[in-house]
């Protein structure tokens, strides 16, 4: 279940996929009474979010949800209201720089994941990215805090969205995460969707998917290592652009509604399997030129989902 926590960030990412009115939306709605209400209210009602029916996953996104000054309370509600309680929190990590703020959502219990977003291995990158300067320095010490604090049940996720402004570091941007967090929970890497503040940004983001080989050569040296990182996931590639000991690493997050099916698609073996196309991916970069290809059924493997 999405949870929309609060609707302001602290950070300007270009790729920022949220709608660009959520940034003037009133916070009234987003006090701790009226989340458990909604919460409660698509519980009792057994309702799709996203496509999927409520479970005790609860994904809280924002904005960034961390700004909320009643999100310990909700999570502390979460932990104790549901007997299997998973919440997954998408944040830009810069609130955890404070240990206090760090220890007291990490208190909450187990069952929760930390996302957070880095842009770059150094200060200018990182910060050309989100447009606010400092967030590097910030996001780096709470990725700490978080990896120093967390405890059993509790995992840390590092999330890199790549596109034409950092492909040319992912290589050093994996060596950062090595030397800093080796051993980090789960490592994903994300190719964009095309949407709100991304979409507006498109000219200077602009990757295509024939541009990610060097991405993904860059990712399948570092996992020569393989304490680095725990698990590794890649987000929003079809399998065909993705070499062969890497497709296992491929995840499907999108509602089929978000995904389109070409030519090539309909042909290809694995169509059961890809993650697919995105369709705000087709709407930028037109439905030809992807070098889509079919594969074999033989080399079908099944693919995981994820919350």
């Amino acid at each position: 279940m999405d949870i929309n926590v609060w609707p302001r960030c602290d950070n300007r990412c270009i790729m920022c996929t949220n709608p660009v009115h959520l940034r003037s939306m009133p916070l009234r709605p987003f006090t701790f009474p009226m989340l458990v209400n909604a919460i409660e209210s698509a519980n009792a009602a057994n309702s799709p979010v996203r496509n999927r029916k409520f479970t005790d996953v609860f994904v809280l996104t924002g904005g960034e949800p961390a700004l909320n000054p009643e999100l310990p309370a909700l999570l502390k509600w979460i932990s104790m209201r549901h007997a299997r309680p998973r919440a997954v929190m998408l944040t830009n990590g810069r609130a955890f720089s404070s240990r206090a703020f760090a220890g007291k959502c990490l208190a909450c219990g187990p069952g929760m994941e930390l996302a957070v977003s880095l842009h770059g291995d150094t200060a200018a990158l990182h910060d050309l990215v989100t447009g606010v300067k400092g967030s590097f320095r910030e996001t780096v010490a709470g990725l700490k805090n978080i990896f120093a604090l967390k405890g059993r049940g509790q995992l840390l996720e590092i999330r890199i969205v790549v596109h034409r402004i950092n492909k040319g570091r992912i290589g050093k941007i994996l060596d950062f995460v090595r030397r800093n967090f080796s051993g980090v929970d789960r490592l994903t890497v994300i190719f964009p969707e095309f949407e709100g503040y991304a979409l507006v940004n498109y000219r200077r983001l602009a990757l295509k998917y024939e541009d990610c080989t060097d991405i993904l050569k860059d990712l399948a040296k570092a996992l020569r290592s393989r304490s680095m990182f725990k698990e590794v996931c890649l987000y929003h590639f079809p399998l065909c652009r993705i070499p062969r000991r890497l497709r296992p690493l491929a995840r499907r997050t999108l509602p089929d509604e978000e995904l389109v099916t070409l030519a090539a698609c309909r042909r290809c073996g694995q169509k059961g399997a890809c993650p697919g196309v995105p369709k705000s991916y087709v709407e930028v970069a037109g439905p030809k030129g992807f070098g889509l290809k079919k594969i074999a059924p033989e080399a079908d493997q099944p693919l995981a989902g994820t919350p």
